[in-house]
């Protein structure tokens, strides 16, 4: 911690510039206030290597630890010769007066046009960024060095380099601890370039820089002629433009506060002659506008350098001179509460500075946990005040205060935190508010590991499951509908708020729903209950039957009973004509169902005919007829005197006789038909048969000649065949008798067919 006397040492500020030599007025003033702390030990540059101490200063217009003045010392520091266009390395040794090391920057300016300031482009050599001066000193080089420019006009003219604790000098003016040391440095010309300058391209930062902000540019090669003059240009739409002129004339420039991409270029000229070459252009990219959602924590681990902050999109109201970040610990109770990196506000001037989060979207109805981690010093000064706020912008503007500490005061990390909620769904932004009465002496406060979450015990989601049915049958489906969240997760994998289940046994069924504004969590449950279903089967008798036959189905495992034919008994007796399906459905105690299904087949009865030897049915006593049966593949003959098997057969009934065929499929299915054979003694027949259309055949029985009489005047077919078919005499003729002889054949029955009409013939 500082000694008290450093708020005393203020007093004398006013002083510090009014006693700078002539010489020096011919500059603006710049130097320290007090004399505590901070001192310059060392500036190396080219032949330049001054060293000092806290006991010793330059010439006349010095001031003791505060403003040393080198232009005019004795012994005289003789001025480095810095030569246009060439690179030196340089560095400066910033130490301490007291017992401590603390922090600050440092800075070099050389006035180039020798118009005695400093504040003209491109004078302005380096600024330094946050560095903890060790008591002994620390040596911080620059790096690259320092480029003399081309158009820097030769001869002797001021070098300035200031240190200052916390803060970064300016080239006029006070600042509370530091030094300022002045030196004289030679510009050496260099030779007049001639024809065209040597080809170049554009060097620019290769990380993306904030919205609103300028960046270096430089060119990758220094010339080490005179006489080049340099154009610098831009262009927002490619590496080959076209072209904006910017301002800048030397080797290096700032470019403009930038808001998008951009390509820079410069254009070259060697004035001797005018010929010019365009430099390779480089690109400058522009970071996009950062926003978070929740959780979101902040330990400032990414800003990669001190006083830096976490994105573009994080604003500080006076970085880095009250608002700094740090990547390590530092003196005076500063130092992270997690990892390296952290936040601190300075006490100095009295002030009440902010930094503000980038964007963060936080949801309506959701309660938000904000809380970040702050230390001040050891000896409990309450000259701090700490709020943390959330609103709309990165601004007190209605927003509202989550937590506040009135004083904040604490020798170790203390937590700040409170809940809040938002109105509105939205970006919001979290302000972290140091207010210091910029009184000793609690000079910093420091604070990390900024926190915006969900505590979900806060934010729970009313998660409920219901279902159409919480008593189901084995084999039944039930549907669960899940609410109260936005997402869900079941635990059969299911996604959907709505699912349709089918369980075999009683169980419990989970879903866990998710908020999507809160991202919290619930479970909800839902138990049912499985009765078992019956096993129901069903068999038939015979599964296949034949037309007009029967068959009983009987029906198993159940309690009661019902089929697709309306019958409600166990076993029922069915007699389809067709195949049919027969369904069953059986109900146990539980109400439970369960079905069969039984098919009966049905094959038809096979058609089966007779075909007789005797073509009129009309046999003789003796006589042997042949049937036939057709339709079937077996056949069975029935009649009141006699069984016969197969096909054909031949009977010889002494009187007329009804046969029954029976016939057998594959199946093994029956069908039958009847055949009446009719028997005569064949005694007494007429000499002369007749048949219905007058065709008269005689005598009748004969000996084997008989005489066929036909009276139509026409063509007459005459076709005699024995009892077994065969045919014997096959005569037309127009005649009106027709004669035929039989005698060569034996005794027996013959048929005479008369074109259509059948003559059965007895020859004795």
């Amino acid at each position: 911690m500082k000694n008290k006397y450093k708020l005393t040492s203020l007093l004398f500020g006013a002083m510090t510039l009014m006693s700078l030599n002539s010489k020096a007025q011919a500059y603006c003033s710049s130097g320290a206030s007090s004399t505590a702390d901070d001192e310059i030990f060392n500036v190396t540059v080219g032949t330049l290597n001054n060293t000092s101490s806290c006991a010793t200063t330059g010439g006349p217009g010095s001031i003791l630890n505060r403003y040393s003045d080198y232009t005019n010392a004795t012994p005289a520091v003789a001025a480095p010769v810095l030569v246009v266009g060439q690179n030196y390395p340089m560095s400066v040794t910033v130490g301490q007066c007291s017992g401590f090391a603390y922090s600050g920057y440092f800075r070099v300016w050389i006035d180039f046009n020798q118009n005695f300031s400093f504040a003209d482009p491109g004078e302005l050599l380096y600024t330094s960024g946050l560095n903890t001066f060790a008591v002994a000193g620390s040596i911080l080089a620059i790096p690259g060095g320092i480029t003399i420019p081309l158009t820097a006009t030769p001869g002797q003219t001021r070098m300035r380099v200031a240190a200052a604790e916390s803060t970064i000098p300016s080239d006029c003016g006070s600042y509370t601890w530091g030094e300022t040391e002045d030196y004289n440095v030679f510009i050496g010309a260099g030779t007049p370039c001639s024809g065209l300058p040597a080809a170049n391209a554009v060097v620019a930062t290769t990380a993306a820089i904030c919205p609103n902000s300028a960046t270096p540019l430089s060119l990758a090669n220094s010339y080490t002629v005179g006489g080049i003059t340099y154009q610098w240009q831009s262009s927002t739409v490619s590496a080959v433009g076209p072209w904006t002129p910017i301002a800048g004339t030397l080797a290096t420039v700032t470019s403009p506060s930038l808001t998008t991409p951009t390509f820079f270029s410069a254009i070259i000229t060697c004035t001797n002659g005018n010929g010019s070459i365009t430099a390779t252009s480089a690109s400058v990219q522009v970071q996009p506008t950062t926003t978070n959602s929740v959780p979101y924590f902040e330990g400032f681990e990414g800003i990669g350098q001190p006083n830096k902050l976490p994105n573009c999109s994080w604003q500080a109201s006076n970085l880095p001179q009250t608002c700094q970040t740090y990547t390590s610990a530092q003196n005076q109770t500063r130092f992270p509460r997690t990892g390296t990196s952290f936040a601190s506000f300075y006490y100095t001037p009295a002030a009440n500075n902010f930094m503000y989060s980038n964007g963060i979207q936080l949801e309506a109805g959701v309660t938000y946990s904000a809380s970040l981690w702050y230390v001040t010093e050891y000896y409990g000064y309450t000259n701090w005040n700490l709020r943390m706020y959330v609103g709309p912008n990165q601004s007190t503007v209605n927003a509202n205060i989550i937590a506040q500490n009135l004083p904040a005061a604490s020798p170790a990390y203390k937590s700040l935190s409170n809940t809040f909620t938002v109105a509105t769904s939205g970006l919001y932004y979290i302000g972290i508010n140091a207010q210091s009465n910029g009184a000793c002496c609690g000079y910093y406060l420091s604070f990390d590991d900024l926190a915006i979450t969900v505590p979900c015990q806060l934010n729970t989601p009313q998660v409920a499951v219901t279902a159409n049915s919480q008593t189901i049958c084995a084999g039944q489906s039930v549907n669960l509908t899940a609410t109260g969240a936005d997402t869900y997760v079941w635990n059969n994998g299911a996604t959907s708020n709505a699912i349709s289940v089918n369980p075999q046994v009683s169980g419990t069924y989970y879903v866990t729903g998710t908020s999507a504004a809160s991202g919290c969590t619930a479970t909800a449950s839902q138990a049912i209950q499985v009765n078992p279903s019956p096993i129901v089967s069903a068999v038939a008798s015979k599964p296949t039957i034949c037309a007009g036959e029967s068959t009983n189905i009987t029906a198993f495992s159940a309690d009661t009973y019902i089929w697709s034919n309306n019958a409600n008994t166990p076993v029922i007796t069915v007699s389809p004509s067709s195949s049919t399906s027969y369904t069953v459905i059986g109900a146990n105690s539980f109400g439970c169902t369960g079905n069969a299904v039984v098919s009966i087949v049905v094959n038809p009865l096979p058609v089966v005919n007779v075909n007789s030897s005797n073509l009129n049915n009309l046999a003789c006593m003796e006589d042997v007829t042949e049937l036939t049966g057709t339709g079937a593949i077996s056949y069975q003959w029935n009649s009141p005197s006699a069984l016969l098997i197969g096909s054909p057969v031949n009977v010889s009934p002494n009187s007329s006789t009804t046969y029954t065929l029976i016939g057998t499929d594959a199946n093994g299915c029956k069908g039958s038909t009847t055949y009446q054979l009719n028997v005569t003694e064949c005694v007494g027949l007429k000499d002369v048969s007749t048949t219905a259309s007058g065709i008269k055949l005689y005598p009748n029985p004969n000996k084997g000649e008989f005489v066929i009489e036909i009276n139509n005047k026409a063509e007459n077919t005459v076709i005699v065949t024995d009892l077994t078919g065969r045919v014997l005499v096959n005569t037309s003729s127009r005649n009106e008798k027709i004669s035929i002889d039989l005698s060569n054949y034996s005794n027996g029955v013959y048929y005479v067919k008369i074109n259509t009409e059948v003559i059965k013939v007895v020859k004795q």
